[in-house]
């Protein structure tokens, strides 16, 4: 399917939880399996029903990630992770492979968030 078309599901939603410790970083090996799905899409999508900012970030082997501080250039300044607002809906390319590695943090507050692979954009 073409990345200028519309985001297309395939297979089951995984739901994950952010460890509600605004210092504590959390990294989750995920599969096609955990999707029901026989082969990697290109694609996820992220939703954050919650009430608070997600930073998560999708590679290849497990990762620490801490929460970005604004206007500074020490720890957690930058960070290679995207933040997902609450009510936002985000799609993403994600590593070539049938295994990756999910890790996220949280401002301290312990919600659920929702991927799924698919294709499309």
């Amino acid at each position: 399917m073409a990345y200028n078309a519309p985001f297309q599901p395939v297979g089951n939603t995984v739901s994950l939880q952010t460890s509600g410790t605004a210092s504590t970083s959390q990294s989750r090996q995920v599969t096609i399996a955990n999707f029901g799905v026989d082969y990697a899409r290109p694609n996820i999508r992220v939703v954050n029903r919650g009430s608070a900012d997600i930073w998560i970030s999708i590679t290849e082997a497990t990762a620490t990630i801490a929460i970005p501080t604004p206007g500074t250039t020490t720890a957690g300044t930058p960070q290679q992770c995207w933040v997902i607002v609450p009510g936002i809906v985000e799609v993403f390319t994600i590593p070539a492979g049938p295994t990756f590695w999910v890790s996220d943090i949280s401002t301290g507050i312990s919600q659920v968030y929702h991927i799924i692979m698919g294709e499309g954009s």
